[in-house]
């Protein structure tokens, strides 16, 4: 799987106690909910439960120029996890994976952390 952040850049933002959002683009995150997991399980290993969240990047509806539109980039999102209104099956796919303090920071903890 391509990684659109590389490891050295992530673990600068963890070290200053940055967030990185998940984003849900196919390109990055796989084909199957599995590879979503693998992706996520990766990004715990490297930085550690403190620095993700979700990050989705839906693009708010924006159309996708037919341009970049090709096997590699489209469909942009896995067929399950496409719109926001996937969040609940998507806590539902990392609590059957992860212990639920993880899934919580990554749910809202990390973030809030940062926000507020």
């Amino acid at each position: 799987i391509v990684r659109n952040l590389p490891d050295e850049i992530a673990l600068e933002i963890a070290r200053r106690g940055g967030v990185i959002g998940i984003n849900f683009v196919r390109r990055f995150v796989g084909d199957s909910p599995e590879d979503f997991l693998a992706h996520i399980e990766y990004g715990l290993n490297l930085l550690g439960e403190d620095t993700l969240a979700i990050g989705a990047d839906f693009y708010g509806g924006l159309e996708i120029p037919p341009s970049l539109m090709n096997d590699r980039t489209f469909p942009i999102f896995q067929s399950d996890f496409g719109n926001s209104s996937c969040y609940p099956a998507w806590l539902e796919l990392l609590r059957g994976h992860f212990m639920l303090e993880q899934v919580e920071k990554i749910a809202y903890k990390n973030a809030s952390r940062i926000v507020l």
